[in-house]
């Protein structure tokens, strides 16, 4: 028993110590390896990489912890990150693949104290074989909305993982994008077109599952192609004079088919590879389409290449060789270093051909004259630029400058700054989702020894320090306005490699991740997309649209559209496209749905256009992975995908003046706008010449006359005159480009999209040269700065007032050229440069330029160090220019620089906002100072409102409850120190949030009820739609009977009809009229408001028989006549017509109106027509009647709707039918009555009382393209009954009494008697003369009590 009691003691003693030493242990172990890394595939072993923190909070060295296995055998690790009390580790192992998790312990300890710790690993090496895997294809191979040509697979057998080192291809690229889990996108390889595509499976024993996917690409095409010519138009390339450096000579071809994308190949002489030639259709020519592609000879080197090629196509045919000219070579320069900044020189004697510079410097700067262009002309001069090095720079930069070729002129290393440096600590972070993909960052930094003063994200996105918002540049607080639908990788601090990494720690004391906002999506959960029209006719005009997402995720997440964009089909890289090429979803809350309303340009390809559902540039759904409701098709007769062109072009040379004259096309989009410039090739002098249809010379925008012109005015140098740019824009926003100087990633966009196509043939048509005759003015000196003065030297880049002034004075002996305005470029740290262009004030004299500009800075612009000034552009008329870079202003005892400061009370300053529509509701502002300030609006006709602020940061604040405006307003935000505006643009919402039902067949009646059992079985019979009438009866119960008449009058000016029916009595001769006319047509939008309205007037009429009569009249909507044809046909006996694929029953008496409408514009697509008619019916009789109207549907199994108008006991029944012929097809409309008062027009009817009624017909159609058909048809019935005070909307009035007012007076009379009775007796029974009456009443009421 002591025993027993001794064990149970120890066991009690061990439990307590180890309860202990658990609860007071000083080491702790805990696993940090990302999740999705824990599962792996493979049929042999699977490497794993584990990151393992460690905190022991009484610190030390973490050089002596130790890791280790159960065995105590030593984890050899990498230490990662760490402080004094924690660490964070990596370390590796392998594992053989099994169908069971791996539970790997380790175990770890500080040597400097007796406690351990331990953990437990946990991980999947998963056996995988081909023989378990199967693909399925989600869809054949096609062009999406990037240009590339790609196929979704899916394969089974993985969880959560993309195995894409088992996949193999030759004949296509495997994109790894994030696809969701087992998804794999393919696309095909710019390969000989000859097979169909195989992707393999392959593990690790070879063995392999493979799947065949049918070729995008053919080689041999069935269609025809003809008309196969080249610009310019040679039998060899060699040494072919082009216009434009880096512009490729083009083919055009003509087919008989619309989808060809890539129909040729190419094999280079080398035979090193294949390679695609590029094409895309522009145009359409009646059944042909019109193609054009570039020769892709250019190699991004700096040397001369010859180049042939074997163009294939079929039989193939062999082209000479291409000859590539030299690049532009920059010669070395040398630095010139300052106190404060540094500078670069060098000069050249080969000759400039106004190509940009690149100048690196942490960032790149793309130069272009007449920057940095010091002294002389393009073919000996001076360049001479000044920059500012980053102050307290941690590392050693190389500036260096390169030509568009990408060859290096010269560079240096510019020696750091800063001899200690370091990441600041990142304290937290958060982001705050505003609108689309717009986030706010949240930042709180502490450093020790570097001061943050600049920001780097995804090294494309640079901010300052107008994003720190509290503390300093030590200790701060910043916010940062980020865009993520380019998703952030990385955010550098001060230019340092390290900082925040995607996805990697930040902070060794919370052991937390930096993470960007992710999209997490499945397929799956998107249950349903729905395209509002899944067919849409572009034919001359764009086209509007709503895609409706029933997605099962947060209704917050930012989800966009884009559209493929047939121009751009030679871009095969997903990241060209820019965001504003972006059409934003918003969560509909009505339907519970995402909506995204976008539009379509006009005149594109017709078929099917890709798109994708983007929810980030990395995570998309594709279009053709959805169903096909979700699948948008395009009818298109006329294709125009080529920006406007030089069609004619002739030039002249006068002694004053040197004209091109320009006809420039564009078939069916019409030409817009653009621009061209035109410079002096020797002083390089610039012109620029804006162009509009308003200041075209003649014809239209399809083909309009031009006439730029250059002076020239004595003293003058003689030179050519080169036009180095040009820009053209169609109504749909496509352009045409010519550059003289193209960067090589632009060469293949800017060949396919050349103004000079018709042109290229010749080198020199951009070129007029001046007499020398006439300009002989010759080279003297350059002319000079006499003064140059700045509005003030130190500037608070963070107020309201961010404006400088600048007041320039140049001199020249031979004379300036006052047109040519010099410009003055500001520049802080990292290359940034902005540039205010001079304007010209009167001179004083030729020899004399008196300018002047004003510009206002960005907002934290260049603090805290200095912005450098720097003047070029100055020309004189002898052929030089001249310009001054920092150094040099100073050099002449001018302000060459401005100081920056920050205010500590900084008032409110809107930069921006998003979007809002003329519809009003909620508006982002962004800026700085923003939190706690005072939000108003202020229209243009002066009216303030106070929105609501519904959320406010620093840098953002959304304000809600802004009325409908269609024209600019001003947003006011103001404190305590200072008060600011920002000007708002409203755009035009592309489609209302409303959604209209879909364009269906014609509607079918719903049953009726059997009133009265129809009368049956002589009037009419019950069915199952309702009561079935026997002619002549019909009505609701069969109880009325169409009246037989004599045909109405023959109208000659209107169609109106008027019927009269005599009555029935002879005693009593009362006529009835009946009257039936069109009044107008009204277009609609989708909230029913009228957006324009036409009344009918003038009819030409034209008699067809003598029962049937035309009426023809038109409208002008928009500058478009419309037609309207109106056939009214009387029917003197039964007759059975068919329209719009119905039957229907005529009676005798009745009058159809068959109304033809034909093409209408439209203002939106969502917008109906409303035919208005009249119909009326009137009784001579004034008295015992009353007047009825009834709206409703039929029940004779026709599917209209009817409309009975009763005075007694005679009515005007009208057939209402719900289909009508809309574009040659049957489509479904409605009817409805109208208030007279909802017309605003004048009716000229008469007012409804109880002999006459008018009511007005509302006939709702649908938007159509070419025509639309409708066919109501009247007639007039006797009821059995007439209309009485019980009868639907009746209006009663009948002379004398009725017998509910006889019996109310009657009664009425008693009561009053009876009132007057009570209150004599009650008078007589107060008085004395009433002693003995009073007496017996009592005695009879005490005997009844007994």
């Amino acid at each position: 028993m002591r025993l027993q009691s001794q064990i149970q003691l120890f066991f009690i003693i061990f439990i307590l110590t180890n309860l202990f030493n658990t609860i007071n242990t000083e080491f702790i172990l805990k696993d940090l390896t990302d999740k999705n890394d824990l599962l792996k595939y493979s049929s042999s072993d699977c490497g794993f990489d584990f990151l393992v923190y460690a905190f022991d909070s009484r610190g030390g060295s973490f050089t002596d912890i130790k890791l280790y296995y159960r065995d105590g055998t030593d984890i050899p690790y990498q230490r990662l990150f760490y402080n004094e009390t924690s660490s964070i580790f990596s370390f590796s192992t392998l594992a053989v693949s099994s169908s069971s998790e791996y539970e790997l312990p380790i175990y770890g300890k500080n040597v400097n104290y007796p406690d351990t710790a331990s953990l437990t690993l946990k991980y999947n090496c998963k056996y995988i074989s081909s023989s378990s895997v199967s693909f399925k294809k989600i869809s054949e191979f096609s062009i999406d909305s990037f240009g590339r040509i790609t196929s979704l697979l899916k394969v089974d057998a993985f969880e959560n993982k993309t195995p894409y080192s088992f996949l193999a291809c030759s004949k296509c690229t495997i994109l790894a994008e994030n696809t969701p889990f087992g998804y794999i996108l393919v696309q095909i390889k710019t390969d000989i077109p000859d097979s169909d595509i195989d992707l393999y499976f392959v593990d690790t024993n070879q063995s392999n599952k493979s799947i065949s996917l049918k070729n995008y690409y053919k080689k041999q095409y069935f269609d025809h192609i003809d008309d196969y010519n080249t610009f310019p138009n040679l039998s060899s390339f060699k040494e072919a004079s082009l216009m434009g450096d880096l512009c490729s000579p083009l083919m055009v071809f003509v087919s008989n088919s619309s989808d060809i994308y890539l129909p040729f190949y190419a094999q280079k002489s080398s035979n090193l590879f294949n390679k695609h030639f590029t094409y895309r259709l522009i145009k359409s020519m009646e059944d042909k389409y019109l193609y054009i592609g570039n020769f892709d000879y250019i190699s991004n080197n700096n040397a001369g290449n010859s180049v042939s090629y074997e163009l294939i196509y079929q039989s193939g045919s062999n082209f000479p060789s291409i000859t590539l000219s030299n690049g532009f070579t920059i010669h070395d320069g040398s630095r010139r270093n300052y106190l404060e900044f540094e500078g670069i020189q060098f000069s050249s004697t080969l000759g400039y051909s106004f190509q940009p510079f690149y100048i690196t410097y942490h960032d790149t700067f793309i130069s272009t004259f007449p920057f940095g262009f010091s002294k002389g002309n393009v073919n000996n001069y001076e360049y001479d630029f000044s920059f500012l090095p980053l102050q307290n720079d941690p590392i050693v930069t190389e500036v260096a400058m390169y030509s568009v070729r990408g060859q290096k002129g010269f560079s240096y290393k510019v020696p750091t700054q800063s001899s200690t440096h370091e990441n600041p600590l990142v304290n937290s972070f958060e982001f705050i989702k505003l609108d689309a993909f717009k986030y706010i960052l949240k930042l709180s930094l502490s450093s020790q020894l570097t001061p943050v003063y600049q920001i780097k994200i995804n090294d494309y996105q640079t901010f300052g320090l107008e994003t720190l918002v509290k503390g300093d540049t030590f200790n701060g607080y910043y916010e940062l306005l980020v865009d993520n639908f380019n998703p952030i990788k990385f955010i550098r601090f001060n230019n340092l490699d390290g900082g925040l990494i995607n996805n990697q720690f930040y902070n060794i004391l919370s052991t937390q991740r930096f993470k960007s906002p992710e999209i997490t999506f499945d397929y799956f959960k998107l249950s349903d997309v729905t395209a509002l029209y899944n067919e849409v006719d572009v034919t001359n005009k764009p086209s509007s649209n709503i895609l409706y997402l029933n997605f099962d995720i947060d209704p917050n997440t930012p989800i966009a559209l884009y559209l493929y964009d047939p121009t751009n089909n030679y871009i095969s890289n997903k990241n060209h496209f820019k965001t504003e090429n972006l059409w934003y979803a918003i969560y509909n809350t009505t339907i519970n749905r995402f909506q995204i309303e976008f539009s379509i340009k006009a005149n594109i390809k017709p078929g099917t256009i890709p798109y994708s559902i983007m929810f980030s540039s990395e995570k998309y759904i594709m279009s053709s992975i959805l169903p096909k409701k979700a699948q948008i098709n395009i009818i298109s007769k006329n294709i125009d995908q080529y920006g406007p062109i030089f069609s004619i072009i002739t030039k002249e040379t006068f002694e004053t003046s040197l004209n091109w004259n320009f006809e420039i096309k564009d078939d069916y989009n019409g030409f817009k706008n653009g621009y061209i410039v035109v410079r002096g090739k020797t002083d390089g002098n610039t012109n620029n010449f804006t162009l509009t249809t308003d200041n075209m010379k003649g014809g239209s925008k399809y083909s309009a006359q031009y006439t730029i012109s250059i002076p020239l005015i004595k003293p003058c140098f003689a030179q050519d005159y080169i036009i180095t740019d040009v820009v053209l824009f169609d109504e749909q926003g496509y352009n045409s480009t010519f550059s003289i100087y193209n960067s090589y990633s632009q060469s293949i966009s800017t060949s396919l999209n050349n103004p000079f196509v018709n042109y290229m043939h010749d080198s020199k048509i951009n070129i007029l040269t001046a007499d020398p005759l006439y300009c002989d003015a010759v080279y003297s000196s350059e002319p000079f700065i006499r003064s140059f003065s700045v509005s003030s030297s130190k500037i608070d880049v963070f107020s309201n007032s961010r404006q400088v002034d600048f007041i320039l004075l140049t001199e020249d002996s031979q004379g300036l050229i006052h047109s040519q305005l010099p410009i003055v470029y500001l520049s802080t740290t990292n290359l940034r440069t902005i540039e205010c262009k001079f304007t010209f004030v009167e001179p004083v004299s030729i020899r004399e330029g008196n300018y002047s500009c004003s510009i206002e800075l960005p907002v934290g612009f260049g603090y805290p160090d200095p912005i450098l000034l720097q003047v070029y552009g100055i020309v004189n008329r002898g052929g030089l220019f001249g310009g001054s870079s920092t150094a040099s202003l100073g050099d002449q005892g001018f302000i060459n620089q401005i100081k920056t400061e920050r205010s500590t009370n900084g008032g409110p300053i809107i930069t921006g906002s998003s979007s809002i529509t003329t519809e009003g509701s909620e508006l982002w502002i962004y800026g700085i100072n923003l939190l706690s300030t005072q939000i108003s609006i202020l229209s243009e006709e002066g009216t303030t409102e106070n929105p609501t602020i519904s959320k406010e940061y620093n840098t953002a604040v959304l304000i809600k409850n802004i009325s409908p405006k269609s024209k600019p307003f001003l947003v006011i935000s103001k404190n305590e120190f200072a008060t600011n505006s920002f000007k708002v643009t409203p755009v035009s919402k592309v489609i209302s949030n409303w959604v209209p039902p879909p364009v269906t067949e014609p509607p079918t009646n719903p049953p009726q009820k059997c009133i009265n059992n129809c009368n049956a079985p002589l009037q009419g019979t019950c069915q199952k739609t309702g009561c079935v009438c026997i002619h002549p009866w019909i009505g609701a119960d069969c109880s009325s009977l169409v009246i037989e008449v004599s045909p109405p009058k023959q109208n000659s000016t209107n169609p109106s009809t008027e019927i009269e029916v005599p009555s029935d009595s002879i005693k009593n001769e009362i006529l009835y009229k009946s009257f039936i006319s069109m009044v107008s047509l009204r277009e609609l939008d989708i909230f029913g408001k009228v957006v324009e309205q036409r009344v009918f007037d003038k009819w030409i009429f034209t008699s067809i028989n003598d029962t049937t009569y035309q009426y023809y009249t038109n409208i002008t909507v928009s500058d478009q006549t419309v037609h309207i044809n109106a056939i009214l046909r009387w029917f003197t006996e039964k007759t059975t017509i068919s329209f719009a694929n119905q039957d229907l029953e005529m009676y005798p008496s009745s009058i159809k109106y068959t109304v033809e409408i034909s093409q209408y514009p439209f203002k939106k697509q969502l917008n109906s027509l409303q035919l208005v008619m009249s119909a009326g019916l009137q009784s001579s009789s004034t008295d015992n009647i009353c007047s009825s109207q009834q709206f409703g549907d039929t029940s004779s199994g026709d599917n209209s709707n009817f409309i009975k108008i009763q005075i007694d006991n005679h009515s005007l029944y009208g057939r209402l039918i719900k289909r009508c012929l809309l574009d040659d097809t049957i489509r479904g409309i409605t009817n409805e009555f109208i208030d007279q008062k909802d017309l605003n027009i004048s009716t000229r009817t008469f007012s409804n009382s109880q002999n006459q009624l008018n009511l007005y017909i509302g006939i709702n159609i649908g938007y159509f393209e070419k025509s639309v058909t409708i066919d109501p048809d009247f007639s007039v019935i006797l009821d059995h009954s007439s209309a009485n005070s019980n009868s639907p909307n009746s209006i009663c009035k009948k002379s004398g009494l009725t017998k509910t007012q006889i019996v109310g007076i009657a009664v009425g009379g008693a009561v009053f008697l009876i009132v007057v009775l009570i209150i004599i007796g009650s008078i007589i029974y107060r008085s004395q003369h009433c002693l003995p009456l009073k007496i017996i009443i009592y005695k009879i009421f005490k005997k009844s009590k007994v």
